[in-house]
């Protein structure tokens, strides 16, 4: 708690100190003010870290284009655009006529024959810095693909320019599975090797941001990394603004931001791009807006450190990557979930036959307990650790209070042979029991290799079971998730059942009794009188939640079990009842 107070009080202060120190001598031209046929230049880097001139031409003015914003069309000339078109990275690049700041290159079409764009006009951009929206902000962008375009849309479509995201140590599989996340937020991943920022010394200082610098986000670093870059448009003091679209339109973020070293701009007919490698952190993003993201330089943004293992019998040491990955709801999941794919793919393989084990351990500020997640997957060639994705995304957006992750491991087991069983049928020790007997189950299982076997479990009747018929089932764990359970009515609820999630090389034995079960504020309450269940049930649908009434158990197996198979028992008055 200490720790996050210091960092607001950092960030306080580093706001006050830009605001005492304004860049002087800018001035700016309004879109009301540009007329077609104007001509000026714009800055941006396209080799090292020094920005150089292009030429910009004024076509006209596109009234209210994006969310009310008015963009700023023009055709773009020199540093090989006419054969390049526009680039990716080039975001934010500013844009200056008369010698008066109008804005910054952010739109663009895919497929280009000439390099023509959109630019946010400045004074939007600086509404961002005021504190404002900057025309909207806090939700999710429509998104663009890696060619620019809108998501779902055609070339024709008008759409923020791609942010190139450079990826260091990654696989190919790892760089395709990040490909797929990226996507749909106008992002696209380019694999480079070395290590961050490799080069960046024969170039000067790459964090020293300047109007047409290169910028980056450092999403992942250690023995991974991946940082998205774009272009500074505007610094005044300690803040700058950049991109002249969003990020990810998040509202307030805590990003780390630094700067980037690019080595070359690679042509492409789909979406030319900046090839380059982002350098340490030396501030933090802290708005995320439609018309502009906002830095602060001196502010340091905790990330999330990770461990990723894989284990294999035929491996002779585990693979271990160390890495930090940005703490955000929204993203931090998905680089997890890209960083241990890589992982597994790199020690493994991206094909064949597996068996995996996936264990996710990690821990949240202001709680003391940790949490646990684990789950097995039979493996063929395709994507899995969907369910990590999804179960880190549920705590990220659970209803009750914000959590801040402080740390995860993910362990990954995998076996070159699928280890795959269906339940084929049910039979009990017999028909009639008492309430507290022990109901002995044999259940029958198609093993994937074509042999069978026969697991013997075994299941207790509560002693204040009532007589009547009760209903044996047995599922195997693939797809069982959750248990089904009146919902969570608070976070120390939903937390520990976050830790109540079924593997799928389980089995589930469960006996279901006749009626229901009220649930209130959470809890079932079972056993409860008639005329007490009665009052409970006054209280309105709202409060009371009826549920199944049984008992289950489980049983651990040592491959994927799938199917289910049920029977019917009696249970008797016990004598002299």
């Amino acid at each position: 708690m200490t720790m996050k107070r210091n960092a607001i009080a950092a960030l306080a202060a580093a706001v006050l100190l830009a605001a005492a120190f304004p860049c002087a001598g800018t001035e700016f031209m309004a879109p009301d003010e540009v007329k077609p046929g104007m001509k000026g230049k714009g800055l941006s880097v396209f080799r090292g870290t020094a920005a150089e001139e292009f030429g910009v031409e004024i076509l006209g003015v596109l009234k209210k284009r994006i969310a009310g914003i008015d963009l700023i069309l023009a055709r773009l000339s020199g540093m090989g655009l006419e054969e390049s078109g526009t680039v990716a990275g080039m975001s934010g690049s500013p844009v200056y006529v008369d010698g008066k700041m109008i804005g910054a290159v952010a739109y663009a079409w895919g497929f280009q024959k000439e390099p023509i764009c959109g630019i946010t006009p400045i004074t939007e951009m600086l509404k961002v810095l005021d504190g404002g929206d900057g025309g909207t902000g806090g939700g999710f962008p429509g998104g663009a693909d890696a060619r620019g375009q809108g998501s779902g849309s055609g070339a024709a479509e008008l759409a923020p320019i791609p942010t190139p995201v450079s990826l260091g140590g990654f696989t190919a599989a790892g760089e395709s599975r990040m490909r797929e996340a990226l996507a749909p937020f106008g992002m696209f991943p380019v694999r480079l090797g070395g290590e961050a920022g490799a080069g960046a010394a024969q170039y000067g200082d790459a964090g020293d941001l300047q109007p047409g610098s290169a910028v980056s986000v450092p999403l992942v670093t250690g023995d991974l990394y991946m940082g998205a870059v774009g272009t500074v448009t505007y610094r005044e003091g300690d803040r700058v603004l950049a991109l002249g679209h969003s990020f990810f339109n998040m509202g307030p973020v805590e990003l780390p931001m630094g700067g980037a070293v690019v080595h070359s701009v690679m042509p492409s007919y789909s979406r030319s791009f900046k090839l380059a490698s982002p350098t340490p952190p030396v501030g933090a993003l802290i708005a995320d807006r439609l018309a502009a993201v906002m830095g602060v330089f001196g502010v340091k943004v905790p990330m999330i450190p990770a461990r990723l293992t894989v284990k294999s019998p035929d491996m002779k040491e585990p693979e271990t990557l160390n890495i930090e990955v940005v703490r955000n709801d929204l993203l931090s999941a998905w680089l997890l979930y890209g960083a241990a794919y890589d992982a597994f793919a790199r020690s493994v393989g991206e094909l064949g036959e597996a068996t995996v084990s996936v264990t996710v351990r990690g821990s949240i500020e202001e709680h003391p307990a940790p949490f646990v997640f684990r789950d097995a997957y039979f493996y063929i060639g395709e994507v899995f650790f969907v369910d990590v994705l999804e179960h880190l995304t549920t705590l990220a957006f659970n209803r009750f209070r914000k959590v801040r992750i402080k740390d995860l491991e993910v362990e990954v087991k995998a076996e070159r042979a699928i280890k795959l069983a269906t339940v084929e049928g049910l039979t009990a020790s017999g028909r009639m029991f008492h309430p507290g007997d022990t109901v002995e189950l044999n259940v029958r299982l198609l093993r994937y290799d074509g042999g069978e076997r026969v697991e013997k479990l075994s299941i207790e009747i509560p002693r204040d079971a009532a007589p009547g018929a009760v209903t044996v089932t047995v599922t195997g764990g693939e797809g069982l998730g959750y248990p089904s359970k009146v919902p969570p009515a608070d976070f120390e609820q939903f937390y520990s059942r976050m830790n109540e999630w079924i593997p799928a090389d389980t089995i589930q034995a469960k006996l279901v009794f006749a009626g229901k079960t009220p649930g209130v504020e959470g809890e079932e309450l079972r056993d409860l009188p008639g005329s007490v269940e009665q009052v409970l049930m006054l209280g309105g649908a709202d409060t009371v939640k009826m549920v199944e009434n049984s008992v289950e158990k489980l049983f651990p197996q040592d491959e994927i079990i799938r199917g289910a198979a049920k029977i019917q028992i009696v249970i008797e008055k016990e004598f002299g009842q």
